[in-house]
């Protein structure tokens, strides 16, 4: 659903308008009855890893990259 709201009212009302958002609501600013602001909520923040926070956790093998005994039949 749409809330239309006139800038003048939007003043008094910013709260309300911030909550309606939050709620899912899209709220449309109009001046002189033409849309000037369309406010919806904004998506969830996607926390990005930091890079190196890892380090020391796994560990590699020695032997990581040698042939694997089921291969042998296919290598030269």
């Amino acid at each position: 659903m749409t809330i239309l709201v006139d800038i003048t009212e939007a003043q008094k009302r910013f709260l309300e308008i911030i909550h309606a958002a939050e709620q899912g609501e899209a709220v449309i600013i109009t001046k002189n009855a033409h849309p000037v602001v369309h406010i919806v909520a904004a998506p969830p923040f996607k926390h990005r890893p930091t890079f190196g926070s890892a380090r020391g956790l796994m560990t590699i093998a020695e032997d990581f990259d040698a042939p694997l005994d089921d291969f042998r039949a296919y290598q030269p």
